[in-house]
């Protein structure tokens, strides 16, 4: 719970990628022998996340983001926002790259839902 919105407690899932990762291929990202296979956007891990958002979002509950991934991957941190993650944790380096690449998927998004409602003649 974090205390936002003038004083009121406002529910948030907080994400932690690595622990994620982790627990859903079964890999430790410290093993020398299994590294190779850790990997923060195996199909399964996405599932996951993008599940997690899901149910988050059908209860009035936000969802925040912590891990490497986002900064280190455009496309990941495209996945999270075209999957309407609230909030993601970022290197200084990298927020103005994934910033601006939101911004183009937020923007991609509204284009094709302005493009369907007018293929369904809805104004």
């Amino acid at each position: 719970m974090t205390e936002e919105n003038n004083g009121q407690l406002d529910a948030r899932y907080v994400c932690w990628l690595e622990d994620l990762t982790q627990l859903v291929l079964g890999v430790g990202r410290d093993s020398a022998e299994l590294r190779d296979l850790f990997d923060e956007r195996h199909e399964a891990v996405k599932r996951t996340i993008a599940r997690l958002i899901t149910t988050a979002h059908e209860n009035d509950t936000k969802v925040g983001i912590c891990g490497q991934a986002p900064s280190d991957y455009p496309d990941f941190a495209a996945f999270l926002v075209q999957r309407g993650i609230d909030s993601i944790s970022l290197n200084p380096d990298s927020v103005v790259e994934v910033k601006r690449r939101a911004a183009e998927v937020e923007r991609k998004a509204e284009q094709e839902i302005g493009s369907a409602l007018e293929r369904a003649g809805v104004e």
